[in-house]
């Protein structure tokens, strides 16, 4: 792609780089390469290809005929992003159904269930009003993708709402629905079920199914409460085999917030 470039005056050396070989295949990008280097004046191997020419070969040139410069692949539409899995209710040792955390997580114990939190509902049924939280946020979160990125993959997720994270900066303590619109991601994590299943240890899924979570109701950390809709999800995790799953059980799990603004609806 240097500006100039004529691989010594010889245009029979102007070739397909190894990325242009990638883009357009080895013929076409050639051919494209040598026509560049034999107009007149400014012309040159690279000309408005980038670094798909080099200067090599020496061989035949390819078919004159004409080629159409190769069009680059467009660049897939943004999704929202995430980063950062933490322990938001971590398993102690041989506890039961998830009814306890591990002394110093945010939450005391593991994610519980309520139908008024489903996706379906109108978002309305817990202390966030419309004050707090404006329905076109709850429409758009609604609307929005049933993807995220997280560590650079895009992931799917299953969306509901819940009871606010008030972890990490959110503006909001134990009763205080000022953190309302703001969203959370969570997934079910393995434990010991001494009591459920033996000796065996609950795994999760691989990989473990993603919950996304807007915040429409205050934190309380004894009792993390989402839709029926996420909660059932994050139990299909342990399998209907295992014996882990039971339907009065909470489950544990990590979390991560939703960077503000990046996903449709969210704080």
């Amino acid at each position: 792609g240097e500006t100039g470039c004529k691989c010594g005056g010889n245009c029979n050396k102007c070739v397909a780089s190894p990325a242009g070989k990638a883009q357009g295949g080895e013929v076409a990008i050639t051919r494209q390469c040598q026509a560049n280097c034999k107009q007149g004046g400014v012309g040159y191997c690279g000309n408005g290809l980038g670094n798909f020419c080099t200067c090599g070969g020496g061989g035949p040139t390819p078919d004159p005929s004409p080629s159409p410069s190769p069009t680059p692949s467009p660049s897939p539409s943004p999704t929202p992003s995430a980063a950062g899995w933490k322990a938001g209710c971590a398993a102690p040792v041989d506890w039961s159904y998830g009814k306890q955390c591990v002394s110093g997580n945010p939450w005391t114990q593991g994610m519980n269930h309520g139908g008024v939190y489903d996706l379906s509902s109108n978002g309305r049924g817990g202390a966030c009003d419309s004050a707090r939280l404006a329905d076109k946020n709850i429409a758009d979160f609604k609307a929005g993708p049933d993807s995220i990125q997280i560590d650079g993959e895009s992931t799917a997720v299953t969306k509901t709402f819940g009871h606010i994270a008030a972890v990490d900066g959110v503006p909001n303590s134990d009763g205080d629905p000022s953190g309302c619109g703001y969203c959370f991601l969570v997934r079910p994590t393995p434990w010991a079920g001494k009591y459920c299943c033996g000796t065996t240890q609950c795994e999760t899924a691989s990989p473990a199914p993603v919950i996304l979570i807007m915040g429409v109701d205050t934190f309380e950390p004894s009792s993390p409460e989402i839709g029926e809709d996420g909660w059932k999800k994050g139990l299909e995790a342990y399998g209907p085999a295992t014996g882990c799953g039971n339907s009065d059980m909470r489950w544990w799990f990590d979390y991560q917030l939703v960077p503000s603004g990046s996903y449709p609806g969210c704080k």
